[in-house]
C-alpha cells in the first residue's frame, strides 16, 4: 500500500486515484452529525482504467462501501 503524507500526500492521493478510475463516482446514502464529528456513508464506483497502488488496469467496474469521518476539533 502506498502512504500519502501531509498535505502533498493528499494531493498525491487524490491525484493517483484520478488517474486509475477516471470516471470515479461518489454516492452518498447516509449522514450522521455527533458532537465533534461529522460522517458520511456511501459507495465510490468506476472504472479501473490505470494503475493503481501498483495494481495494473484491469478496465472493470468497482464498487466500494465507504465510511468518512471529518473530525472536528474544538479546542
Amino acid at each position: 500500500m502506498g502512504q500519502f503524507k501531509g498535505s502533498e500526500g493528499v494531493r498525491q492521493l487524490y491525484q493517483t486515484i484520478a488517474n486509475a478510475f477516471p470516471d470515479l463516482h461518489i454516492e452518498i446514502t447516509a449522514e450522521y452529525d455527533v458532537p465533534g464529528c461529522s460522517i458520511r456513508e456511501g459507495f465510490i464506483t468506476g472504472t479501473h482504467m490505470g494503475a493503481y497502488l501498483g495494481i495494473p488496469p484491469s478496465g472493470l467496474p468497482i464498487r466500494i462501501a465507504i465510511a468518512a469521518f471529518f473530525v472536528i476539533d474544538q479546542t
